[in-house]
């Protein structure tokens, strides 16, 4: 049932009035996630639930995880919705911070919106005052032998600047082919993007300088 979502052909058909719910209670102590990988240092999962319904495919799931410690790799207030109806899926997650090493994310949100096979993608970070940092906003469509990937108007930020994104971009592969039409990105001095000729393909990027 889950292709109707993404716009393809429903090839496991379930019959109507079919219904499902669940609900867990998930508390693992220690010793248990040490069996599970001797690499997970700590995992707490406060809410995991969700339901569907055959009739009109319709199905909600949420996910609360106030923190996991894995590998050196830490999650903090991790929260994850998943909401479809019919033709409609949307999946919402936010993530107050992750961390890596050296690597540090916070306040990481994503949100991704499926119509009739269509995806609109939206990643994001925030800045303390709740303004977007770095911002990617895409329409995504693929198929069998074919990926196409846009950026939406004024969908994309980096370093909380908005850059220059030209109307009609678009990078697509279909049936092994690359091809690029106004996918080159700027910001005053700053450009970066990708183009396509007739015998080759490249990565631009000049005077592109990130600051986080």
């Amino acid at each position: 049932a889950y292709r109707k979502y993404f716009g393809l052909a429903d090839t496991n058909l379930v019959k109507p009035g079919q219904n499902l719910a669940f609900s867990i209670d998930v508390h693992l102590p220690d010793d248990i996630l040490k069996l599970v990988s001797p690499d997970f240092e700590s995992l707490k999962i406060s809410k995991m639930e969700g339901r569907y319904e055959s009739d009109n495919n319709e199905l909600s799931a949420e996910l609360k995880m106030p923190f996991a410690r894995f590998s050196g790799l830490r999650l903090d207030s991790l929260n994850l919705s998943v909401n479809g109806k019919d033709e409609s899926l949307t999946m919402v997650m936010n993530l107050d911070m992750l961390s890596y090493d050296t690597l540090k994310i916070e306040n990481f949100r994503i949100k991704e919106q499926v119509e009739k096979g269509i995806i609109y993608s939206h990643i994001s970070t925030l800045d303390s005052a709740g303004r977007e940092n770095y911002l990617f906003a895409n329409q995504i469509e693929t198929a069998d032998d074919f990926f196409s990937i846009r950026f939406l108007p004024q969908g994309l930020v980096l370093d909380g600047s908005p850059w220059n994104v030209e109307a009609g971009n678009l990078l697509e592969m279909r049936k092994g082919k690359l091809s690029a039409e106004q996918f080159v990105f700027s910001k005053d001095k700053q450009s970066a993007g990708f183009i396509t000729g007739s015998e080759n393909q490249k990565l631009v990027f000049e005077n592109f300088a990130l600051q986080n």
